[in-house]
C-alpha cells in the first residue's frame, strides 16, 4: 500500500511494481484487486480517443483517501502547505480526482472519467466524457499562480476536438477564477468543497 501511495496520480506499471517490491506480478495484481474491492485505491483508465498516434494506455492509480496517501508518504499537512512542498502535486491531483468522483455520484452526472497522456509528454490529469462524446478537460496545479503555458495541453485538446470540447479547467490554490481564452479557465480548488457548484461545467 505504501508503494501505491508513493505513485498516486501516476501510471501503474505492474512489472515495475513487482520489481521494486520484490514479488511476482501476479501478487501485485491480486493485491491491487483487493485494494480496489475495499475502496482503498481506484484506477483511472487511459482515454482511448486518439488525439495523437502516440497515446499511452496505462491506467493511473489513485489512493481513495488523499490524507491517507499523504500519511503513507510521510507528508504532514504543514509540510504540504509550504509553497515549495515536494510531492504536493500528486496529493492535490489525487484529491481533485476523488472529489470529482464524489461529485459524479452525488449529482448522478452521466460522465466517465479518464486521463490522457501521450509519448510527446502531453498530459491531462482528468478527462470527463459525456455519453455523446463531449469532454471537459481538468488539470491540477499545486500553485497559487497560473499562466498561459499551464494550459498548453488543454489548448491542444480543445484545438483537436473542436466543438466536442466543452471546457478546460485548471484547479489551483489561488483565490480567483481566471479566464484563459476560448473555453479555458483557472478555478480555485476550494470550489470543490465550499458549496459552490462546478457540476454545470
Amino acid at each position: 500500500m505504501r508503494y501505491l501511495a508513493a505513485i498516486t496520480a501516476q501510471e501503474l506499471n505492474v512489472a515495475e511494481a513487482a520489481r521494486v517490491i520484490g514479488v511476482d506480478a501476479g501478487t501485485i495484481r491480486s493485491d491491487l484487486a483487493l485494494f480496489e474491492t475495499v475502496y482503498l485505491v481506484h484506477r483511472l483508465p487511459a482515454w482511448s480517443r486518439n488525439l495523437t498516434a502516440k497515446i499511452k494506455k496505462r491506467s493511473k492509480i489513485h489512493v481513495v483517501d488523499s490524507g491517507f496517501a499523504a500519511w503513507l508518504r510521510g507528508q504532514s499537512a504543514d509540510s504540504l502547505a509550504r509553497p515549495t512542498a515536494e510531492g504536493a502535486g500528486p496529493i492535490m491531483e489525487t484529491f481533485v480526482i476523488n472529489e470529482l468522483m464524489k461529485l459524479r455520484a452525488a449529482t448522478e452526472l452521466e460522465v466517465d472519467l479518464y486521463h490522457f497522456r501521450d509519448r510527446d509528454g502531453r498530459e491531462i490529469d482528468c478527462i470527463l466524457q459525456t455519453p455523446d462524446s463531449r469532454v471537459v478537460g481538468v488539470e491540477v496545479k499545486a500553485s497559487a499562480t497560473v499562466n498561459v503555458h499551464d494550459f498548453r495541453h488543454l489548448s491542444f485538446a480543445r484545438d483537436r476536438l473542436g466543438d466536442e470540447f466543452i471546457t478546460g479547467v485548471l484547479f489551483y490554490t489561488g483565490a480567483r477564477a481566471l479566464p484563459f481564452g476560448d473555453r479555458l479557465m483557472a478555478l480555485p480548488i476550494n470550489l470543490l468543497w465550499n458549496g459552490q457548484s462546478v457540476s454545470s461545467l
